[in-house]
């Protein structure tokens, strides 16, 4: 037998066996009993909160069960970890707090920790049912929080952050970690790439309750996403959102160094239109940290931008109230593009479209340079929108549905 042929089944069976026999034996040799609730008794819903900016991937499911007499849901607040430091930066939690307290709608906030004994409170007593973590990555966890730790005491449910509609394969499995297909009960998948890819890790897997662990059922964050009606209609307010990397990180570019002085001048020079600037929340930090930028830098671009009337900086914890705001939007790759798009506005996207389904890259205004964004602005600024069609054809999709929040409470609920 041919000897290329035989090293080909080979790769093929090693990769069959890592993609599904590695978390099969794995979960098997780690799995846990569960602190399984009583038929008589609501369900404990628990809901992670340590980046105020994610929360919308799981807003709708909590509002939904807050309302849902079946279930008593909870908010454990949790403090943020700081990238700079790579350390979790117990200061934060005040922040997460306020926010918290403000979304409650009649939910418990607890304050995971305990400054008078300087540590984090342990769960077991709460006896919840579920847990909703908020990030995939478990070094942004206290020890007490680490995903084995919360498998022993509850059931572990994810809905990813952000959309990987426009990821790669090393991509999403970077957002997909070990840790978390090792020991996660429930998975909620954003877009069809996702799915198969989780799917292909535990298909042979099951949950605390014997059933699928990975679900394709919608994206819960398309539930808070209201339409525009836009025919016709002018774009005066641009928002501009820059990702966090540097043109030396092996991740998807920022064109932030190459926009921020032509954006500055473009907008200095066309009163009638506003930009707000929101970048990546770490694209400061990480400039300064990879020397691509000085504190002073910062300082003066940020001075440069508040002595402008019609631009802004966004600084908040959430985008939403800027997605409301703008009228059209000027990207890097990130994950929250796709819920622009889905409110039925323009897109100039300035990064590679070849990973992106197609439909959806045929909605975007692609730009390969400068100069043909600023002809896109011009363009929509005039209410010039060819691209209003397509992005129509986008919203057909049955994945972009509303009432997701509803299929997982219902999903969960039939244990």
């Amino acid at each position: 037998m041919n000897k290329k042929f035989i090293r080909k089944i080979k790769e093929k069976i090693k990769i069959y066996f890592y993609n599904s026999g590695y978390y099969f034996l794995k979960r098997c040799l780690l799995s846990q009993k569960k602190n399984f609730n009583t038929m008589n008794e609501k369900v404990k819903m628990c809901f992670i909160i340590q980046r105020i900016e994610i929360f919308p991937s799981v807003q709708s499911i909590f509002e939904y069960m807050c309302l849902d007499a079946r279930y008593d849901v909870t908010l454990l607040v949790l403090p943020r970890f700081d990238h700079a430091t790579n350390k979790i930066n117990v200061n934060t939690i005040e922040q997460n707090l306020k926010f918290a307290s403000q979304i409650a709608n009649g939910a418990e906030v607890i304050n995971s920790y305990d400054d008078q004994k300087k540590k984090f409170k342990r769960l077991e007593d709460y006896k919840f049912d579920f847990i909703f973590l908020g990030l995939p990555y478990q070094r942004e966890y206290p020890m007490e929080y680490k995903f084995a730790n919360l498998s022993k005491i509850s059931r572990v449910c994810y809905v990813p952050y952000g959309s990987s509609y426009a990821d790669g394969k090393e991509m999403i499995r970077t957002s997909f970690t070990t840790q978390l297909l090792t020991f996660v009960d429930y998975i909620f998948c954003d877009c069809i790439k996702t799915y198969k890819y989780c799917q292909s890790k535990l298909k042979y897997c099951q949950n605390a309750d014997g059933k699928r662990i990975v679900y394709n059922i919608g994206y819960p964050r398309f539930d808070l996403i209201t339409y525009d009606e836009r025919k016709g209609k002018k774009n005066k307010t641009f928002l501009w959102i820059p990702r966090w990397t540097t043109p030396a990180d092996d991740n998807e570019k920022s064109t932030f160094l190459m926009y921020k002085d032509f954006l500055l001048n473009y907008f200095s020079n066309n009163a009638e239109l506003s930009l707000i600037i929101r970048p990546h929340p770490l694209m400061f930090d990480n400039y300064i940290k990879k020397g691509y930028l000085t504190r002073e830098d910062v300082e003066k671009y940020k001075n440069q931008v508040k002595s402008l009337k019609n631009v802004m900086f966004d600084e908040n914890c959430s985008y939403r109230s800027s997605f409301v705001q703008s009228d059209c939007l000027i990207a890097d790759y990130s994950s929250i593009v796709i819920e622009f798009l889905l409110m039925g506005k323009p897109v100039i996207y300035l990064s590679d479209v070849r990973k992106i389904e197609t439909t959806i890259a045929n909605a975007f205004y692609v730009s390969k340079n400068v100069q043909e964004t600023k002809e896109y602005i011009k363009q929509l600024a005039k209410g010039e929108d060819g691209k209003r069609q397509n992005r129509l054809d986008v919203l057909k999709a049955t994945i972009y549905k509303k009432g997701t929040c509803k299929r997982i409470a219902d999903v969960l609920n039939k244990i």
